[in-house]
């Protein structure tokens, strides 16, 4: 009942109901009822309201939130696209469940929708949380092979994964790579470099 004033604002422009999820904050956890109510009442329920509510419980913590939310809509067909998918692999990072990112990536492109650099991003990312350097290398390997742009958001990922599987040579080489491409390296990427070479005493 809480929800009714909000029903036509939401049918008029399913946007709306887009910015509440995203804005859910400390009651993301609310956000599978929400979901629910406007599938239950015949509101639109789309990619971006999914994609919303995913990100608002990966914000909060709510991993297995998030993750249900992405099984739901798989049972009720609502359409999964990249940004969905990119929400999706970054909550498994942050679960620190890299094998399941690794997973979803490779069902995104077996259904044949287009990964984005945020959706790579969020994978690097996960290999990182994960100590998997490899993974996270290959990863930024075929970005550049199929021509995803790769940015300090990318290379900062990567070198993190680095620092973490204490590969410092290929932290510094990466570090390298983001001088060529005439982007200047930030605190973070920096002090990710630093820590690989201080955890190989170089």
């Amino acid at each position: 009942r809480l929800l009714e004033p909000l029903q036509n604002a939401w049918r008029e422009n399913p946007r709306r109901a887009t910015s509440f999820l995203r804005n859910l904050g400390k009651e993301s956890h609310l956000a599978v009822p929400v979901l629910a109510y406007m599938s239950s009442t015949q509101l639109e329920v789309n990619a971006f309201h999914l994609a919303a509510a995913i990100a608002a419980c990966e914000q909060q913590g709510y991993w297995d939130t998030a993750i249900g939310l992405l099984e739901q809509s798989s049972c009720a067909q609502v359409e999964q696209d990249q940004f969905v998918f990119s929400a999706a692999v970054s909550v498994f990072g942050r679960a620190q469940r890299w094998g399941e990112a690794q997973g979803l990536l490779a069902r995104i492109q077996s259904e044949e929708v287009v990964p984005n650099d945020v959706t790579y991003n969020a994978a690097i990312a996960a290999y990182g949380r994960g100590s998997q350097s490899n993974h996270a290398l290959s990863t930024l390997a075929e970005m550049k092979a199929i021509g995803v742009r790769t940015d300090l958001v990318t290379y900062g990922a990567a070198i993190t994964a680095c620092e973490k599987a204490g590969a410092w040579e290929t932290a510094l080489g990466l570090l390298a790579e983001l001088w060529e491409l005439r982007t200047t390296p930030n605190s973070v990427t920096y002090n990710a470099a630093i820590s690989a070479c201080e955890k190989a005493a170089c």
